[in-house]
């Protein structure tokens, strides 16, 4: 017997899927060395998560390290393939602002009762973390956070400084 499934089916389980491992994972972190060890791994694992995403985004992505919106543009693309619903509010070579409107990863998080704090941390330093690997002039603010009780989170990115400063 030959089953068929969907190919967009196949890709939003394995998005679930690959979810539902990261949470396991974190859950099973926690058990083992404490919440205050979790937390600084959790966190660990975004920080080396952001660097490998922007090394990808350099070598697959039409990234220009100089300009900023070239890095937005590369980020929502690949939000949208995760199956968040981001957008580009504002773009130049000096500052992009990208919102996201829905979030698989805060849904889980609310799901599982996990603080939004760990959210919008994890967030924040997968963003940092990739900037500095594009660009060390790069840097993240999140104006809003979906897990501090905005309607979306929103982060503007600016360029500081030339990478070859």
């Amino acid at each position: 017997m030959v089953i068929e499934v969907p190919l967009e089916k196949k890709w939003k389980t394995m998005q679930d899927i690959c979810r539902g491992f990261h949470f396991t994972w974190r859950k099973i972190v926690s058990e083992e060395f404490g919440p205050e060890k979790a937390r600084k791994l959790i966190l660990k694992f975004w920080e080396k998560t952001g660097e490998e995403t922007g090394k990808l985004y350099l070598m697959k992505s039409k990234v220009d390290p100089e300009d900023v919106s070239t890095v937005a543009k590369a980020i929502v693309v690949s939000s949208l393939i995760m199956d968040e619903d981001a957008q580009i509010a504002e773009a130049s070579k000096e500052k992009a602002i990208i919102r996201t409107i829905r979030c698989p990863w805060w849904e889980w998080f609310r799901k599982l009762g996990i603080a939004g704090e760990e959210c919008k941390d994890g967030c924040d330093i997968w963003y940092e973390s990739m900037l500095r690997v594009i660009n060390p002039g790069f840097e993240n603010l999140t104006t809003k956070a979906s897990p501090l009780g905005d309607e979306f989170c929103e982060h503007v990115l600016t360029k500081r400084y030339s990478k070859r400063h």
